[in-house]
């Protein structure tokens, strides 16, 4: 009767353990996610960025609606 109930409390933690690392598991690859989405985010604006200012630097003149340098 001790032992089966003690098997019982070991199995039952054991599950619960499982599904614990899992959560955690799931958690951890959703915010590695977003911080690649962010970083993919950050450099595209930095691109966009660097595009405006040598275009600005070089004499021309950003057309915001084509999205790319216009003149010199």
């Amino acid at each position: 009767m001790t032992f089966r109930l003690i098997l019982v409390g070991a199995v039952i933690l054991a599950v619960i353990a499982l599904v614990y690392i899992i959560r955690e598991d799931g958690a951890r690859s959703v915010t590695t996610k977003i911080e690649r989405q962010n970083d993919a985010a950050r450099n595209s604006a930095d691109g966009a960025r660097g595009a405006y200012d040598k275009c600005i630097d070089a004499g021309g003149m950003w057309n915001f609606s084509a999205g790319k340098c216009e003149g010199p």
